[in-house]
C-alpha cells in the first residue's frame, strides 16, 4: 500500500509489445506500403545460413513471395540483403515476420526485441525509435490523447492531434514524444486553442493495433487500454495523469475538477483514484450529457498534495496546486 502514495517510484512491471503487430498483410496491401525496421539481424542470419546447407534461395524465396503477397524478385532480394548485412539490417516486418515462421517461429522475441528504428520507404515518412515497452510517459501520452486527442485514418491521410488551451502545456507533451519516438511533431494555433499534431504513420499504428484505439469520433467510448489496465497502478496512474492534465480542471477554490461523456473513462479514473484513497463525488450533467468528477479537496494541503502527481510537472494546472500548496507567489 505504501508503494501507491509513493510520487516518486518508477514503474516495475516491464510489458513488451509485439511490434510485428504493427504490420501484416491484412494492413498493408502492397509492398509499396510496408512498414520497415531495421534490427540486429545476426542471429536470423546464422538460422538463414545454415538453412541454405538444406535448401535452396530461390525456393525459399518462391515460398516468401507467396505468403508475403509480393514479386518473386523482391523476396529473392530481401534475402540476399539479409545475407550481406552484418549486425544491421532493414527489412519490411510483414515479409521478416513469415520469414521468421518459415525458419523457426521461436526467432520472433529475439528479432522483436531488436527492433532499433521504423519507417516507411516514401521519402516523406520520418523513421522513428522503435518502442518496445510501456512506460510512464507512454501512458501519459495515450491518457492526454483519450482526453481530448482525435484519430483521423483515410487512404491519404493518417493522424493524431491533441488540443489544449495551453501552449506550454502541449510544449511539454512535445518534449514526452520526441524522448519516446524521436519525432518531432508540430504544433498549430487556431481557434483559441494549440494543437499537437502527429503526422506519423508508424506512431499511428501503435495507438490502433497495439492500443485499439479506433480511429473517428470517441468522446462517449474512450475507456484505457486493456494492455494498461494489465500493468501495474504507477502506468495506471500516468494515464490518469494525462486524462486530468488535458481534460480536467483546477478551480480558484482549489477543487479538482474533471469532465468526460465516456462512463467507462469515468470508471478507470475512480479505479485509479480510490486505489490512491482520494476522495470524489459524482455528478451528471443533463446539458452537456456528461458526467463530472469533483474533488473536496479545496485548498486543504494535505489533499492538494494528493493530487499534485495528477498533473505533468511544469504545466499551468500543476503551478496552480503549487501555489496553493505555497511553494509558488
Amino acid at each position: 500500500m505504501i508503494l501507491k502514495k509513493t510520487h516518486h517510484l518508477k514503474s516495475t512491471l516491464k510489458l513488451n509489445f509485439d511490434l510485428f503487430s504493427l504490420d501484416s498483410n491484412i494492413q498493408a496491401k502492397s509492398p509499396n506500403s510496408w512498414l520497415w525496421c531495421e534490427f540486429d539481424c545476426q542471429k536470423l542470419k546464422e538460422v538463414y545460413l545454415k538453412r541454405l546447407r538444406t535448401e535452396n534461395q530461390n525456393k525459399i524465396g518462391l515460398v516468401l513471395s507467396k505468403r508475403s503477397d509480393c514479386g518473386y524478385s523482391t523476396a529473392v532480394k530481401y534475402l540476399i540483403k539479409l545475407r550481406s548485412s552484418q549486425q544491421k539490417c532493414g527489412l519490411p516486418i510483414v515479409f521478416l515476420n513469415h520469414l521468421c515462421d518459415y525458419l523457426n517461429p521461436e526467432l520472433k522475441n529475439n528479432v522483436n526485441a531488436s527492433f532499433t528504428n521504423l519507417f516507411f520507404t516514401n521519402r516523406l515518412s520520418k523513421p522513428i525509435k522503435a518502442v518496445h515497452q510501456l512506460s510512464e510517459k507512454f501512458a501519459e501520452l495515450l491518457g492526454a490523447f483519450a482526453a481530448d486527442g482525435y484519430f483521423h485514418k483515410h487512404k491519404s491521410d493518417y493522424y493524431i492531434k491533441i488540443t489544449e488551451g495551453n501552449e506550454h502545456t502541449i510544449e511539454v507533451l512535445s518534449k514526452k514524444i520526441e524522448h519516446l519516438f524521436d519525432f518531432s511533431s508540430r504544433i498549430t494555433f487556431a481557434d483559441n486553442a494549440w494543437t499537437l499534431w502527429i503526422k506519423n504513420k508508424a506512431i499511428c499504428r501503435y495507438f490502433e493495433h497495439i492500443f485499439n484505439f479506433r480511429p473517428g469520433k470517441k468522446a462517449d467510448i474512450v475507456h484505457m487500454p486493456e494492455i494498461i489496465k494489465r500493468t501495474d497502478f504507477l502506468i495506471q496512474r500516468a494515464f490518469v495523469r494525462g486524462v486530468f492534465t488535458f481534460d480536467g480542471c483546477v478551480k480558484t477554490n482549489g477543487n479538482v475538477s474533471f469532465c468526460t461523456k465516456s462512463q467507462h473513462l469515468l470508471e478507470d479514473v475512480k479505479k485509479v483514484l480510490d486505489e490512491d484513497t482520494i476522495d470524489y463525488k459524482i455528478m451528471f450533467n443533463k446539458n452537456k450529457e456528461a458526467w463530472i468528477l469533483e474533488s473536496s479537496s479545496g485548498r486543504n494541503k494535505e489533499l492538494l498534495q494528493k493530487w499534485e502527481i495528477y498533473f505533468f510537472e511544469d504545466t499551468i494546472k500543476h503551478q496552480k496546486i503549487e501555489f496553493f500548496l505555497g511553494r509558488l507567489k
